[in-house]
């Protein structure tokens, strides 16, 4: 039985599954604010109630109830989602200053505050039903912000929050506190941020540098948004709304599955996957209804990828589509196109492979693995792109980029994926090649970073080439998943686990040194989705594959 158990958790490790209780970020207060409220002080408590939100919980504070609760030391950051009652007054005390948010009859909200002349709110906030999200920040230039437009009041924090009603009611949730300097901890604050913008049900894409608009998607990043709030729970206390907003947000992206596209392991492993990896440890919770769902929509995700290699035997590869596909570069449907991304979307197929034990998974991810190192992966470690192979005889008829500088150059997110990717596949079927593969293309990353710490979009394009601190948060986060294969696979690798866990925390280090600290807090810029393409707002901005793995180097690190 010991050995059984000691299997189960090596395996467990190396698949890189949700740990079983994993330490929240330090000095965050992170609340959804539904009683009872551990922590907080209470006045009035008959007149404090929990109540149900579209996908998590707050609470209700009628007047003359109160609320308050102690912040963390030094300069802070804090973000809070407040909904007044028409006919209200409701107080956010900071301690030696506050907001006062009066509310008409019909729900117009005229904001009060020291140095602010009384201010009418715009008619309807980012959310649904008026409610509006507010962010403040601390220091000796003290910042607010609500539903991102920044208001110009003369506030001073002390080292304590408080909310009450002098006058009917108001709802409150999604309560964070962190130190302002924390750059870690400013990401929850954005997700947040976002969580208030972001329709129910739909899926952001990111934004833009040049227009600042919010763009959404159902197509391969989709996934992230569910992923970025699992992870954001793993970070933050029982009392955390992180953990409600992804549930709800995985229930929302289940269906399309069936999508002949080879990026399923993209969407379906930070969402489906990881719903069932945090909420369905016990053989009670598997079988329920609701993990039975979670399942079935990850092996759904994992058995399309196995038909697209079923169409592409000859080339070894999961192709990008089936044949005759939406492939550009491809000239009919005897052609297919792999590109260096797909060894993310192997995760899905270990994930599948582990929990159903079909050797399928396995054979289909570790054919993938070994036919894309010859075909992408150079002798110095670097990385191509694309490859358009022949699905008749397999053989190569066209090598190059997509977002690349050029068809010989290194594009540094494509890097990111394979050192990622090498690494993560050969850690879950303990394949000491693919993690070898892994530190080829890390080794060239250590050897080509800029003194920065952030790589440029390419590794060969001339200066001034903008950086990209998605590559960089990518690469970190492959990094440290190299470093913990070192560690589980003895022998694997060449140079030590410290080595790469070294480089994985500079860079991360460095990406997240582009983290705002004031309104909007938590903002990762500086990210490249696809220079030049054929649209300008991706050319720089933020964008949800730069937080997703920016949160899970995060957790790596630690």
């Amino acid at each position: 039985m010991k050995r059984a158990l000691l299997a189960i958790a090596v395996s467990a490790a190396c698949l890189g599954a949700a740990p079983a209780a994993a330490a929240p970020l330090p000095n965050v207060v992170a609340d959804d604010l539904a009683p009872p409220l551990g922590g907080w002080r209470v006045t009035g408590a008959r007149s404090v109630r929990a109540v149900s939100l579209r996908d998590g919980r707050g609470l209700r504070l009628a007047a003359p109830a109160s609320i308050a609760h102690s912040l963390p030391r030094g300069p802070v950051a804090l973000s809070l989602d407040l909904l007044p009652a028409p006919g209200s007054t409701a107080i956010v005390d900071l301690g030696a200053s506050g907001l006062r948010l009066d509310t008409d009859a019909n729900g117009a909200v005229t904001l009060r505050a020291p140095g602010l002349p009384a201010t009418a709110l715009p008619a309807a906030g980012w959310a649904t039903g008026g409610w509006r999200h507010l962010e403040i920040t601390g220091g000796s230039t003290p910042k607010l912000a609500i539903d991102g437009q920044e208001l110009a009041a003369d506030l001073k924090l002390t080292n304590a929050l408080g909310l009450r009603a002098t006058k009917g009611s108001l709802q409150a949730t999604g309560f964070l506190a962190t130190r302002r300097d924390d750059r870690r901890a400013a990401l929850l604050h954005r997700l947040a941020e976002l969580h208030a913008r972001v329709p129910f049900g739909r899926f952001p894409v990111g934004i833009g540098a040049v227009d600042g608009l919010l763009r959404f998607t159902r197509d391969w990043t989709d996934g992230f948004w569910p992923g970025m709030l699992w992870l954001a729970g793993d970070m933050t206390g029982p009392n955390a709304p992180f953990a409600d907003w992804a549930r709800a947000a995985t229930d929302r992206h289940r269906g399309r599955e069936k999508d002949a596209i080879h990026d399923q392991g993209f969407r379906y492993l930070p969402s489906s996957a990881a719903a069932h990896d945090r909420d369905c440890r016990t053989a009670a919770a598997r079988g329920s209804s609701y993990c039975t769902r979670l399942r079935q929509s990850a092996y759904t995700a994992a058995d399309t990828l196995v038909k697209l290699a079923a169409g592409n035997e000859a080339v070894g590869t999961i192709p990008t589509f089936p044949a005759g596909g939406s492939c550009k570069r491809c000239a009919s449907a005897d052609e297919s196109e792999t590109i260096v991304d797909s060894m993310m979307n192997l995760g899905i197929l270990g994930w599948a492979w582990h929990e159903r034990g079909s050797p399928q998974y396995r054979e289909v991810a570790l054919r993938h693995a070994r036919a894309l190192e010859p075909l992408l992966v150079r002798a110095d470690g670097s990385t191509a792109q694309s490859v358009v192979a022949s699905r008749v005889d397999g053989h190569v008829i066209w090598t190059g980029t997509r977002q690349g500088y050029s068809d010989t150059s290194t594009w540094a997110r494509g890097q990111g994926w394979a050192v990622f990717g090498f690494a993560d596949t050969g850690a879950r079927f303990r394949d000491r090649a693919l993690v070898a593969v892994a530190e080829r293309a890390a080794a060239y990353v250590d050897g080509r970073l800029p003194a920065s710490g952030i790589p440029p979009y390419d590794y060969d394009a001339p200066a001034p080439a903008p950086v990209d601190t998605s590559a960089g948060v990518i690469t970190a986060a492959g990094a440290l998943r190299l470093a913990q294969a070192c560690e589980s696979l003895s022998g694997a690798c060449k140079s030590s686990a410290a080595r790469w866990r070294s480089l994985g925390q500079r860079m991360l280090g460095a990406s997240l040194g582009r983290v705002t600290r004031l309104p909007p807090i938590g903002m990762l810029g500086d990210q490249v989705y696809s220079l030049g393409g054929s649209s300008a707002w991706d050319d720089s901005g933020e964008y949800a594959f730069g937080l997703y793995y920016a949160l899970d180097a995060i957790r790596r690190s630690r």
